[in-house]
C-alpha cells in the first residue's frame, strides 16, 4: 500500500505542477491589435491548453475512481462503501458545476471558428468544475488542518 500511496502523491504532484505552469501562460495572453484589420485579438493558445489540461484532469479522476470502486470490490466489498460515497460526492459536485454555466451567443467567442453552443458549454463546463472542485479542495484542506489542531491541543 505504501507504494501506491507513494506513486499517486506523485501523480498528484506532477499534474499539480503542470496545471500551475499552464496556468501561469494562460495568464500571460495579452491583446495584441491586428495589423489589417485593426481589431483586438488575442493568441488564445496557452488558455486552449489551460481548458485541455482540465478536461484530462477531470476525466482521468473519474477513470481512477472507477478503477479504485473496481479494485475494493475485489479486494474487500465492505470497503466499497466510502468509494460509493467519494463518487457520489464527485458527480454531486460535477452536477452543481453546471448550475454556474452560462453560454453567452451573442458575443465575440461566437464568431470564432468551431464556437457552436456545445462547445462553449463544456468549455464553460470545464472551467466552471475546476473553480468548484478547487474552492472544495481548499475548504477540505482548511477543514482537515483545523480538526487535526483541533485534536491536538485536545490531547
Amino acid at each position: 500500500m505504501k507504494g501506491i500511496s507513494f506513486s499517486t502523491n506523485v501523480v498528484i504532484l506532477i499534474a499539480t505542477l503542470i496545471g500551475v505552469i499552464l496556468c501561469v501562460f494562460a495568464m500571460q495572453v495579452k491583446a495584441k491589435v491586428d495589423p489589417v484589420t485593426q481589431q483586438i485579438s488575442t493568441d488564445a493558445e496557452s488558455v486552449s491548453h489551460m481548458i485541455t489540461f482540465t478536461f484530462i484532469i477531470l476525466w482521468a479522476s473519474a477513470i481512477a475512481i472507477a478503477l479504485g470502486a473496481l479494485y475494493v470490490i475485489v479486494v474487500n466489498f465492505k470497503r466499497l462503501i466510502p468509494t460509493f460515497i467519494g463518487l457520489g460526492i464527485f458527480v454531486l459536485l460535477l452536477l452543481f458545476s453546471t448550475m454556474f454555466i452560462y453560454v453567452d451567443e451573442s458575443g465575440y467567442i461566437t464568431t470564432l471558428k468551431g464556437a457552436t453552443p456545445r462547445v462553449i458549454w463544456w468549455t464553460d463546463f470545464g472551467l466552471r468544475a475546476t473553480y468548484v472542485m478547487s474552492v472544495v479542495a481548499v475548504i477540505a484542506i482548511v477543514l482537515g488542518n483545523g480538526l487535526r489542531i483541533f485534536r491536538y491541543f485536545q490531547k
